[in-house]
């Protein structure tokens, strides 16, 4: 996701059911008490309060995804 990351094109994959579940985030879903239905709820109706650069992201080890 970097600057030309666009909420509006992420939640029409939503909307038309475009998504994959990685097995990496439904696992940290499971240790953090997360339900699909949560984290679809945040993409829909969230707000974007932050934007990592393709490189930052990549090179975070902190497992906060």
């Amino acid at each position: 996701m970097g600057k030309d990351f666009d909420i509006a094109l992420l939640r029409a994959a939503v909307v038309e059911g475009r998504i994959q579940w990685h097995l990496h985030a439904l696992e940290r879903f499971l240790e953090r008490g997360i339900s699909r239905a949560e984290v679809i709820n945040a993409i829909l109706h969230g707000e974007v309060i932050e934007v990592y650069n393709g490189s930052a992201l990549s090179q975070r080890t902190d497992s906060a995804c």
